[in-house]
């Protein structure tokens, strides 16, 4: 869920927010499908895609994958900064199996992965 809003639209002292909710219920649900998934794919790699620096939830997103990952031990886990994994698909797609991420990045990571792959964000124009 995002939330957000503005204060003083439209005057030279406007201000702009943005939220997201992670719980960890909903965190967990989604690290536990990503690892079952990449337990049933022949490389049996996931990597965990967040910023914990600067957003508060890939903390959440790190712990939790952490606390998950002794359930898979035939996963092989790694982690990328979303800024270095954009690099990476572009760079060295292979170099992914199973991402997991927040809908934020998820978002902006399969749009690239799209483009990477030669999928069209549109259809093409008739001229």
């Amino acid at each position: 869920m995002r939330g957000g809003g503005f204060l003083r639209k439209g005057t030279p002292h406007e201000v702009a927010t943005q939220g997201s909710v992670n719980t960890r219920m909903g965190v967990e649900r989604c690290v536990r499908f990503a690892f079952a998934l990449a337990a049933h794919r022949p490389e049996r790699r996931l990597t965990l895609c967040t910023r914990p620096t600067a957003d508060v939830a890939g903390d959440l997103w790190q712990r939790t994958v952490n606390e998950v990952a002794p359930e898979f031990g035939d996963v092989a886990l790694e982690y990328n900064h979303v800024d270095a994994a954009c690099i990476y698909l572009v760079e060295q797609p292979r170099r992914y199996d199973v991402i997991v991420t927040d809908n934020l990045f998820g978002d902006i990571l399969t749009d690239l992965a799209g483009a990477v792959s030669g999928a069209s964000a549109s259809p093409p124009r008739r001229t």
